[in-house]
């Protein structure tokens, strides 16, 4: 079967870093918010709520201060990787076979 275009989802296909994993408190932020997936993080990946406002509610339910998860969301959105090195290479090549490749991921407006 020939593929004209292929979809990639970012989040645990193309990547397994994530908003905060870089951060001691990770385990907090994840444990209250990632579990489950949270309403509050749900609505913020739908785009029902803008970054400033999901911080600070992240903010009242960790007792993390808002100015330390937004500077810190940040540093994690600047430094996202690729699961594997080969990645890059690999989209290159099916995009050069004429496949149309698409990253697909959830709508946070970071």
């Amino acid at each position: 079967m020939k593929y004209s275009h292929i979809f990639f989802d970012w989040h645990g296909v193309l990547s397994h870093t994530g908003y905060w994993s870089h951060i001691p408190e990770y385990p907090l932020i994840k444990s209250k918010l990632f579990a489950s997936h949270h309403p509050l993080l749900r609505e913020w990946a739908l785009g029902k709520r803008k970054v400033n406002d999901f911080i600070d509610e992240m903010a009242k339910s960790t007792g993390i201060s808002a100015s330390y998860l937004m500077e810190t969301l940040k540093v994690s959105c600047e430094s996202l990787e690729f699961a594997s090195d080969k990645i890059p290479d690999f989209i290159n090549g099916l995009k050069a076979q004429g496949i149309a490749c698409v990253i697909s991921t959830d709508n946070f407006d970071v």
